[in-house]
């Protein structure tokens, strides 16, 4: 009989452990655009978000002022010839401007190249099909993901995080998609993609 009433016992303790842990979990919010993705050992640091939000803000903070700085800000599209084409030149002066920051990783270089180069294809495409308008890519500020955009929200606004492993994060600010990698204990911007 002990045996019996034992046994009833530990499977009401069991049964009674499921049914806490079901109304603990149920009765936690999840809010799927706010929640915070994790690291290996399961946490964000609070350093880390810290840092990722400076990140994002801090570059767009510098990149506004970059864009309007003539001595800095280098025109890297030739138009002189038939079809619009990148000047490699100008282009290697512009990343390394860029890379001056301090806020972005040499995958930001390597992905904006990238982007760029293809673009230029279609850029050469579009001319020898007889197309005038604006160039594919750059019909719009391509970091700010548009043509209207409110710094404010760009500099201080919140940052949402999509992603997260141990490298790289991914988040999001405004319309833009941004990636970065953490190099040197430092988080790095390494790409920037619009929705």
């Amino acid at each position: 009989m002990k045996k019996v009433t034992l046994l009833c016992l530990v499977l009401t303790s069991i049964f009674a452990c499921k049914e806490a842990a079901k109304n603990t979990s149920a009765s936690t919010p999840t809010d799927k655009v706010a929640e915070v993705p994790t690291n290996q050992s399961g946490t964000l640091s609070e350093a880390d978000k810290v840092a990722i939000t400076d990140a994002a803000h801090n570059f767009y903070k510098w990149y506004e002022t970059f864009i309007f700085d003539d001595k800095r800000s280098v025109p890297f599209i030739d138009f002189g010839g038939k079809a619009a084409m990148l000047d490699n030149a100008n282009l290697t002066i512009y990343h390394a401007e860029l890379m001056k920051s301090g806020l972005i990783s040499q995958a930001f270089i390597d992905n904006d190249l990238t982007f760029l180069k293809g673009n230029e294809a279609e850029w050469i495409k579009n001319n020898e099909d007889g197309g005038d308008g604006p160039l594919t890519g750059m019909d719009y500020e391509r970091f700010f993901c548009g043509q209207d955009y409110d710094i404010k929200a760009y500099t201080t606004g919140p940052v949402k995080f999509e992603g997260f492993g141990t490298n790289p994060a991914k988040a999001t600010i405004e319309t833009s998609k941004i990636e970065l990698v953490k190099e040197n204990g430092k988080w790095l911007i390494a790409k920037i993609s619009c929705e």
